[in-house]
């Protein structure tokens, strides 16, 4: 009896204690929620925060790209390996967002970009950088260098050929007939064989590349090239690009005919003219070219007619920021006929078919600035000189510049920091 008394006597505490006990479990239950919650804000806010930072920096990327694709002075700098510059913008999503972003270059065409966003909120400051390298190829075009390109053979017969700051190239041989000689200032290349034939002399300042080169004349021999496929233009499609669709003036074969007979000398001004059929200029035409002559056929300059007493004239122009040359489907020819004197061209010469030089005229000099393109090339000028001078800008503004499927400004790496 008397236990049971005592027992009841000591419940009340035993009670207290354990409400106490249940009260801290559900404080500490309660304070750990609370914990979580707020740390889940946290968290929460950061990620919020972390990606408008990121697309703070993005924009600041984006804009230096911009600047450099349609900023002439940001993107000159920027080829040329100079580019120093920063930009930074306020209140960009927010009045407390903003972002900042330099360039630098490091070698032409190459430069690193950092970029980073800030957000400024709740006393707290929150930013990201983001990290990129831009790349332009400075020079794009596969043919970068290359004063004569032949899609087959370049062939040397009976000709003296000078090749001023560039490369002959041949995707299949180079071959010097008959006490040729060429002297090249650059490389000799053939992505099959190079031949020199009956006293012929082949003098390249920076060696030969072929998988079989001549015993002199060619050192070093080199590796063989890689073939080039000839670039193929868009003549006359819909596309607005297109040398048809750009056209200034558009003439049958026979239109054009008579222009050259009604006019001495006859003077294009377009960007470009486009003959659909084929362009022979004879003996008594006289044209001047300040631009593109384009045809679906074959252009011909000294092509036989008209007395040998009446004089005949080309002279085709380069213009900066414009192109320059004879571009046709079929052949361009430049036959020089007797006494015509000497031919200056400012011009890319462009055949999917061939381009001949055929020099008769016993008093004068073929001279070339720009480059020549074709499936096959030839030279026949009876111990007549060719000076070829090879101009990377006749040849991109004539070619239309780099393809359209290659950026102007490609991103490299892309690295992030908080």
């Amino acid at each position: 009896m008397s236990n049971l008394c005592q027992n009841q006597k000591t419940n009340p505490g035993f009670a207290l204690i354990a409400i106490i006990l249940i009260l801290g479990v559900l404080l500490l239950a309660g304070m750990a929620f609370f914990t979580l919650t707020s740390l889940e804000r946290q968290i929460s806010l950061s990620q919020e925060s972390a990606f408008e930072t990121y697309y703070l920096a993005e924009a600041g990327i984006n804009e230096v790209i911009y600047k450099l694709r349609n900023d002439s002075d940001w993107r000159e700098e920027f080829e040329q390996g100079t580019v120093d510059r920063s930009l930074s913008r306020e209140s960009v999503l927010a009045s407390d967002s903003s972002y900042e972003a330099n360039i630098v270059a490091t070698e032409p065409g190459k430069a690193d970009i950092v970029a980073t966003g800030k957000l400024s909120r709740q006393n707290t400051i929150a930013q990201r950088v983001v990290k990129t390298k831009a790349v332009r190829a400075v020079n794009p075009s596969p043919l970068a260098g290359v004063a004569t390109y032949s899609d087959v053979d370049t062939n040397v017969d009976l000709s003296f050929v000078n090749v001023i700051g560039g490369n002959m190239f041949a995707n299949d041989d180079l071959d010097l007939f008959a006490w040729s000689r060429a002297d090249i200032d650059g490389a000799a290349q053939a992505a099959t064989q190079i031949h020199l034939y009956a006293w012929s002399d082949l003098n390249p300042t920076e060696g030969c590349r072929a998988n079989n080169c001549p015993v002199s004349g060619c050192s070093p021999c080199n590796s063989a090239p890689d073939h080039i496929g000839l670039p193929m233009l868009d003549f006359d499609s819909s596309d607005p690009n297109s040398y048809k669709s750009r056209a200034g003036a558009i003439y049958t074969e026979a239109q054009f005919k008579t222009l050259l007979n009604n006019n001495n000398p006859l003077v294009l001004n377009s960007d470009v003219t486009y003959v659909t059929g084929d362009v022979r200029i004879k003996r008594g035409h006289s044209l001047i070219l300040n631009g593109i002559l384009a045809a679906d056929g074959s252009i011909i300059y000294g092509d036989t007619g008209g007395s040998l007493l009446r004089p005949i004239h080309l002279e085709i122009n380069h213009i900066a920021g414009k192109g320059s040359g004879l571009i046709a489907k079929g052949s361009v020819e430049i036959l020089a006929r007797p006494f015509s004197g000497d031919i200056n061209l400012k011009a890319v010469l462009y055949a999917v078919d061939r381009v001949r030089i055929q020099n008769l005229s016993f008093n004068g000099d073929f001279n070339l600035e720009g480059a020549m393109i074709g499936r096959e090339i030839d030279f026949l000028n009876f111990w007549g000189n060719s000076n070829i001078t090879y101009n990377d800008e006749i040849l991109n503004k004539t070619l239309f510049g780099p393809p359209t499927d290659s950026p102007v400004v490609t991103i490299e790496h892309w690295e992030e920091e908080y």
